[in-house]
């Protein structure tokens, strides 16, 4: 069902990957309100700060002496990010000193992305984060070849543990260790990312395991992006969780394919949801199927992603089959950056969004073979829409801010405040505006 088939197949095994981690990063964090950094070329400077308590500490790419050496001056923090940090050859009494360091630091979130670690260290240090630990990420690990005594310790770990925010993004686990992963947070999970899962080769009886514990869990956040999953099984998942969900990523999933029988079969599951925020970036569907789907979600959805769908072939009636379902809604973002779709599509979707929707990205869209009259059109529909407080354009659309505010200027409407981003800042993804209104 996903887009792209990216990743190795083995029967029973899941791929799980997050492409929304950039590969570069820098070493940045925060002592209460103002920002300070650890100088990457001296990293065995003692950070000479006392009574530090850091939001954030990103030490990705240093060896874990070099770790503990920096953590033992820094009193707390609240989320750690290990990016490229070799665990492969770390001998016991170095995890266990990293673990006391983490332990004291009072953590709560803790990333390891691409660290080669094995499931026996790692829960040595769960098993010392119990009481603190709020927030896990593990991108990028292979427990391929972990023996069930391995697991049975990592998964121990987290038992009594008061976990909320659980990503496996990047990682290969078995569709049975993941179960008893879940089994165990069941009563605290609240947001749970098995972005690119590999359903293609999971037994029946695997998928019927794995409903039956997300049954138990309360998810207010579930992440399917780019699921190796056929509708069937997506409908089964769906109809396994509990009404407490508010937030569902189905982005880069082909719905192309699916059936009347099971587009309504999703339309069903998605009813039993109030939904506020639903995201289907790059995903493969029609406005014809995305309406039916939004239908479900009239009365409560606050936050769209249609990023990067391609609607070029969207003719005006699916459009305004799109539009119809938005008029009396309670939409306020709408995030439509990089997609491929039409300036009068555009200006169709904003008119039946008028009333309710404040945040517009159009960040990406090519308009260079629009004609100007499309654009004046898209212009008026942006510049009438007074409950629009912000929207976003790339520099190269910057023409089509201008019309806008000219159009408002000119009929006494508040205009917008241009705003310039730096290169690189996730900007889109936030729905932060460049045009907004204070």
């Amino acid at each position: 069902m996903t887009k792209s088939t990216q990743g190795h197949k083995t029967r029973g095994f899941m791929k799980i990957s997050n492409y929304r981690f950039v590969a570069v990063f820098s070493l940045v964090g925060f002592y209460s309100n103002s920002l300070f950094a650890v100088d990457v070329n001296s990293v065995t400077q003692p950070i000479k700060q006392k009574q530090q308590i850091l939001k954030e500490l990103d030490l990705s790419f240093k060896s874990l002496t070099q770790l503990v050496k920096i953590l033992t001056q820094t009193d707390q923090v609240e989320a750690l990010r290990l990016c490229c940090v070799d665990f492969s050859g770390a001998k016991n009494e170095q995890i266990i000193a990293l673990t006391k360091e983490l332990t004291r630091c009072q953590l709560k979130k803790l990333t390891l992305s691409n660290t080669g670690i094995t499931p026996k260290q790692l829960a040595i240090i769960l098993s010392g984060l119990q009481k603190s630990l709020k927030g896990f990420e593990l991108c990028g690990a292979d427990f391929f070849d972990a023996t069930e005594e391995q697991i049975a310790a990592f998964v121990q770990a987290f038992s009594g543990s008061k976990l909320k925010n659980l990503n496996l993004g990047g990682s290969w686990i078995a569709a049975s260790h993941l179960v008893k992963i879940l089994f165990v947070l069941q009563q605290t999970l609240e947001e749970l990312n098995l972005g690119n899962i590999d359903f293609e080769d999971v037994s029946e009886n695997e998928i019927r395991s794995l409903t039956l514990v997300l049954a138990r869990c309360k998810l207010k956040y579930l992440n399917l992006d780019g699921s190796y999953s056929t509708t069937s099984q997506l409908v089964k998942i769906l109809f396994a969780l509990q009404q407490t969900l508010e937030e569902l990523n189905l982005g880069r999933l082909d719905f192309s394919t699916a059936s009347a029988e099971e587009v309504r079969s999703l339309v069903k599951a998605f009813a039993r949801y109030k939904l506020k925020k639903l995201t289907f970036i790059r995903a493969d569907i029609t406005p014809g199927c995305l309406a039916k789907f939004l239908s479900a979600f009239h009365e409560t959805l606050e936050e769209l992603d249609l990023s990067e769908i391609d609607f070029s072939n969207s003719n005006k009636e699916e459009i305004l089959s799109l539009a119809k379902v938005f008029s009396g809604s309670k939409l306020e973002k709408l995030n439509l950056s990089w997609a491929i779709i039409a300036p009068e599509h555009i200006k169709t979707i904003v008119l039946g969004l008028q009333p309710t929707l404040k945040y517009l990205d159009l960040s990406g869209i090519e308009f260079s073979g629009a004609k100007p009259e499309q654009l004046e059109k898209l212009a008026d529909a942006i510049a009438g829409c007074q409950s629009i407080n912000g929207f976003l354009l790339s520099s190269e659309q910057s023409e089509i801010g201008s019309m806008v505010n000219n159009k408002r200027r000119a009929n006494g409407i508040p205009v917008f405040e241009e705003v310039r981003y730096p290169l690189f800042q996730n900007n889109p993804s936030n729905l932060v505006p460049n045009y907004k209104i204070e």
